[in-house]
Parts: structure tokens; sequence; C-alpha cells
């Protein structure tokens, strides 16, 4: 095998195991949406942990392919280049969509935590009296916002 075919080889391996490090990525995402509706937190906590090493992968691969782009462009003789970068340009098109796929995902967790920190802050609102509006206590008086009904004693 000649160096060049030995360093198109590196590189190629190095481009799968980064699509399968997104796959996987994107399968923590999933994942992390599901602990999110079940409310699960232990679980939660280490998707996130594992997403974060998924993370750290992806650039530490990334980095490398650079390196041995770099070293193939070097020595490898103009006609052979060229399918190098149709493979290599290939290879980007479907990185793009897999980052898209987890971007998009990404979002859907969010727009469900936000939601769901909506729902809590117009709950605990209501409950502490948000300073919105003021309560009536009985008897003709009214709870001022800076006075919340649950720590009002006369009941």
């Amino acid at each position: 095998m000649t160096t060049t075919a030995a360093q198109w080889a590196g590189l190629e391996k190095l481009m799968a195991e980064e699509i399968s490090e997104y796959h996987a990525l994107i399968q923590e995402i999933k994942e992390e949406a599901k602990y999110l509706r079940e409310n699960d937190l232990t679980s939660l906590m280490k998707s996130v942990n594992r997403m974060e090493k998924q993370r750290e992968i992806l650039l530490k691969i990334n980095e490398k392919i650079r390196e041995e782009l770099k070293k193939v462009k070097e020595t490898t003789p103009l006609p052979c280049s060229v399918s190098i970068f149709q493979k290599v340009q290939k290879h980007e098109k479907e990185i793009m969509s897999l980052q898209e796929l987890a971007r998009m995902l990404n979002l859907q967790n969010k727009s469900f935590l936000q939601e769901i920190l909506g729902y809590w802050k117009e709950i605990l609102g209501m409950i502490a009296s948000s300073g919105k509006a003021e309560t009536y206590a009985g008897a003709g008086a009214k709870n001022h916002p800076s006075n919340p009904c649950f720590l009002n004693r006369q009941v």
C-alpha cells in the first residue's frame, strides 16, 4: 500500500468514526428527550455527561481529520486529489446533515424545557402572588403583593 493509499485509508476510517459518533450523539439527544418527558433526573444527568464526552470525542476526531487532510493534500498527485476531494465533500455533506438533525432535536428539547419552566413559573406565581395582582383575604381586606397570601396568618 502506498503512502497516499495508507493516508487515505486512515482518513476514511476517521470520517466513518466521526459519522458513527454523530449517530450516537443523536441517539443520546433522543434519550435526553425521553428522560425530560419522564422527569428522570438521574438518567438525564448521566445522558448529559455522555453527550459532553461525545462532544469531546467529536472535537478530537475533527482535529485528526483536518491533520490527515492536510497530509493527504501535500502528498497526493492532482488527479487523485480530485477524487479524494469529492469523497471529502460527500462526507462533509453527511456530517452537516447529522449536525442539523442534532441541532433540531436540541431545539425541541429546549422548547420542551421552556414550556415546562413557563408552567412552573405560572403555578408559583399563583401560589406566591408574584406582584401582578392582589388577592382577597376575606372580611373586605386585600392582601397586597408584598404580603403573599401563604405568609398571611389570617385564614
